[in-house]
């Protein structure tokens, strides 16, 4: 399979069209969301059975509360490549739906920028990174494999649950043919888009993403150690500032 180059996230108040029907962005995540949550035990269940680390188990937890791998997070340490410690933070799956256009936009990478500064503690894991829950340790690209082949398995089951949440009866063309389900995981469904302001619909094609995302306990020492360093170089340019007016106030005296 190709890879797709999705360049945005859908916001929640953009309307999908799929063949003649309609739905709203935000009601899609919600569903979508909802019926994850009420699978997260089986979801994690499978993960852990593929596990070759037979103590990877420890990331299930009670059962009562897989959810939380939907919502707060779940809590373990992360190990950056060439840090000598562990970061402790919080660790959840992260749904958004990414939409490729037929044509590409010319302000697509004004977008990705605006997307990727809406929330800055929250970062997604780098596959070489390693998560440590108690003390059990894997690696951020196994787990990632994992999660998004289960998910493609049960592809079937999520969309048919997401089918009968729906209001809109109509919009059960959105599970299609049984056998193309993966393709909400994989290269995505086709449809079209129409965005704030705009007049027309943008075709293309629109894909569920799940992703692992890390929220630290306390932001990293360097990102505060950046922000004096441009404090401090701010009031380097205002003192040069300073001197530059006062000469040219003595020059043209």
């Amino acid at each position: 399979m190709s890879d797709v180059v999705y360049s945005e996230n859908c916001e929640d108040y953009e309307v999908l069209l799929f063949g003649n029907h309609t739905c709203l962005v935000e009601k899609l995540k919600q569903d979508l969301e909802c019926a994850l949550k009420d699978r997260a035990n089986d979801i994690i269940e499978s993960i852990t059975r593929k596990q070759s680390n037979q103590s990877f188990y420890v990331i299930k937890g009670d059962s009562r509360y897989d959810w939380q791998w939907f919502e707060e997070g779940i809590e373990c340490k992360l190990l950056k490549l060439g840090v000598k410690e562990w970061q402790p933070g919080t660790l959840k799956f992260k749904v958004t739906l990414q939409f490729c256009p037929e044509e590409p936009e010319e302000d697509e990478v004004d977008d990705e920028e605006e997307i990727n500064k809406m929330d800055e503690m929250t970062k997604s894991l780098d596959d070489y990174e390693v998560l440590w829950f108690g003390n059990h340790t894997c690696l951020v690209e196994r787990l990632k494999q994992d999660l998004e082949c289960d998910l493609k398995d049960r592809a079937n089951s999520i969309i048919e649950s997401i089918t009968r949440k729906q209001s809109n009866k109509s919009f059960y063309v959105i599970k299609d043919d049984l056998r193309y389900d993966k393709q909400w995981f994989e290269e995505g469904k086709e449809c079209k888009i129409l965005k704030l302001g705009a007049k027309e619909w943008q075709p293309g094609k629109v894909r569920i993403k799940v992703t692992l995302e890390f929220c630290p306990d306390e932001p990293e020492e360097v990102e505060v150690q950046e922000e004096e360093k441009i404090d401090e170089m701010d009031k380097v340019a205002k003192s040069l500032d300073d001197i530059r007016q006062k000469l040219n106030q003595q020059n043209n005296s």
